[in-house]
Parts: C-alpha cells; structure tokens; sequence
C-alpha cells in the first residue's frame, strides 16, 4: 500500500489525513489504514469509505478533535485520526 506523500508525488489520489484538515473543513473518506484493529471500530462509529466529515473543533493543543460523521459527533485523538484518508471537498 503507498503512503500519502507518494500518492501525491505520482498524483494517483489526492488523499490527506483527518488530521490534516482544519476546523470547518470537509472530506470524503478514502480509505482507512488497515494495520491496525483500531480501524474497525472507526468502520462502526460511521467513519467507511464514501462518507463525508467534517472538523468541528478541535482543543488549544489539537489533541482530541471533534469530527461530525453520519449525523454524530465524535473526538479523536490526533494519532487516531492519522489512520483516516480523506479526500477534502470543496
């Protein structure tokens, strides 16, 4: 599986993680890093490919950060986040 940083230098996707977006960003999940069992319960709090997410808030230090996925509002932190591929909407 290629990383972010080479999808974006051979252009296959422009994927970034939920991290990087700021607050009342949007974007539409990609793909979530499958190395980890964590990424299962991201699929059951909402978060599977296709659906739209945005930033809500985030606290003085960005760590946790408030999503909205399906209609729910959910903090993760950073290092969770990082396990999410996104592809922001304009």
């Amino acid at each position: 599986m290629e990383s972010v940083e080479e999808g974006r230098a051979n252009g296959s996707h422009r994927g970034v993680h939920l991290s990087e977006l700021n607050v009342g960003q949007v974007g539409r999940i990609r793909r979530l890093d499958e190395t980890n069992g964590f990424c299962c319960r991201l699929r059951d709090l909402g978060f599977v490919p296709g659906s739209l997410v945005s930033v809500r808030r985030c606290s003085p230090l960005r760590d946790p950060i408030e999503y909205e996925v399906r209609n729910t509002r959910i903090c993760l932190r950073r290092s969770e986040s990082c396990r999410i591929i996104v592809e922001p909407v304009q």
